[in-house]
């Protein structure tokens, strides 16, 4: 439809809303949540962009009392390297994540954030010294930082949150044993307790987060089905009446201003009521869903098309005058005359009776372009139905 067309216009509703059928009532997709879950994560680490520099240059002049200051000024520019790598990363990936590409998007920043998580892991490798338990404390509490913040930080994800977790805990586990005394035990045991309530927390953010995701992805979708039921016939998914009257009243008065033309067709489907007493309601309705979908078909971008009632249906084409909507309406009539509508084996064909009328002149208003559009309509099944009557003296 129209892309500058105002909240009224039918451009407001996808082309897609025209269509039976296409609006789901299931639940919202996986790699939706997914999308949104990977979102939730990238502004909770935007905090990345000051915290983790200054965290840096904090801990590099920590070190420097234990290692020697070029390896700590080469973990210092590292880690600020990989944190703005990371944000690269991140305003990337809110600009080119789709749905369909959302696993790509969650493998990279998994890698990137990861090898970010990593270098503060690593203190306590390359970093811890032996015997100094001033020292120990000190990386140990680091890494319970480094711990805490993912809980905070990297919960939405559930994912990422449990790759960011595993290397600062594995270390923080593990490495103290090594000095082999008691006091070590009792820290290893106090940090897994505290490692044990970190992993509950973040598990319950991110399912508290999850469930707010997944209600807001709710509500959308039931907006829209509300919006689709009130502008949208519930049997062949095109524009109701109401809605059709309301665009086309809008769409004339922008023809007006702008003294552009536009012609509107009123299409009745020929000897409907013997559709349905041969083969039932539930054949006259497989009718009317086919012919929309036809209809559908037909339609340029700037077009509209709507439900009248029964059996009868409006096609409103703007920028369009009589000659040219004589074309489109004979192509509809000649392409529905020769198409199958039965089913189950049932031979079915169906004619159409079109009027057609142009806006200017006398005809100022919407009722009276319906009115002279229906009175040809109906002037073409009074000369035999299955023709397209454009002209008063037709």
């Amino acid at each position: 439809m129209k892309q500058d067309a105002s909240p009224l216009s039918p451009s407001s509703l996808p082309l897609s809303a025209l269509m039976p059928g296409l609006l789901a009532s299931a639940s919202p997709a996986p790699q939706t949540l997914e999308l949104a879950y990977l979102r939730l994560y990238i502004d909770n680490h935007r905090l990345d962009r000051v915290l983790v520099p200054l965290m840096s240059l904090s801990g590099g002049l920590l070190l420097v009392l234990w290692v020697p200051w070029l390896a700590a000024l080469a973990w210092v520019l590292t880690s600020i390297t990989l944190t703005f790598t990371c944000l690269r990363l991140y305003d990337r990936c809110q600009r080119e994540a789709t749905i369909s590409n959302v696993e790509q998007w969650v493998q990279r920043i998994g890698l990137a954030h990861g090898a970010l998580i990593f270098n503060w892991s690593a203190l306590g490798l390359w970093a811890w010294v032996p015997g100094d338990f001033a020292n120990h404390l000190s990386i140990a509490v680091i890494l319970l930082g480094v711990i805490a913040a993912n809980t905070a930080m990297s919960s939405p994800h559930l994912r990422l949150f449990a790759l960011d977790m595993v290397a600062p805990i594995l270390i923080l586990l593990v490495r103290p044993l090594i000095e082999g005394q008691s006091i070590y035990y009792m820290i290893t045991g106090m940090a897994l307790c505290f490692m044990l309530l970190m992993v509950h927390v973040g598990t319950q953010i991110h399912h508290n987060l999850a469930r707010m995701v997944k209600l807001q992805a709710d509500n959308q979708q039931l907006i829209h089905q509300l919006e689709n039921m009130a502008t949208t016939d519930a049997l062949t998914g095109v524009y109701n009446r109401r809605y059709f009257m309301l665009a086309a009243e809008q769409e004339l008065q922008r023809c007006r201003r702008y003294q552009h033309p536009m012609s509107l067709l009123m299409i009745d489907v020929d000897h409907f009521k013997s559709i349905n007493d041969n083969g039932g309601h539930a054949a006259g309705d497989q009718v009317l869903r086919r012919l929309a979908e036809m209809l559908v078909g037909e339609l340029r971008r700037s077009d509209m098309i709507g439900r009248l009632g029964g059996e009868e249906f409006a096609l409103l084409l703007p920028e369009t005058n009589l000659a040219m909507a004589s074309l489109i309406a004979e192509r509809i009539r000649s392409r529905v005359a020769a198409a199958h509508f039965g089913q189950q084996g049932q031979e079915l064909q169906i004619t159409l009776s079109l009027g057609l009328a142009e806006a200017g002149g006398e005809i100022t208003s919407l009722q009276t372009l319906m009115e002279r559009a229906d009175k040809r309509m109906y002037r073409a099944k009074q000369l035999g139905r299955n023709r397209v009557v454009s002209h008063a003296d037709s």
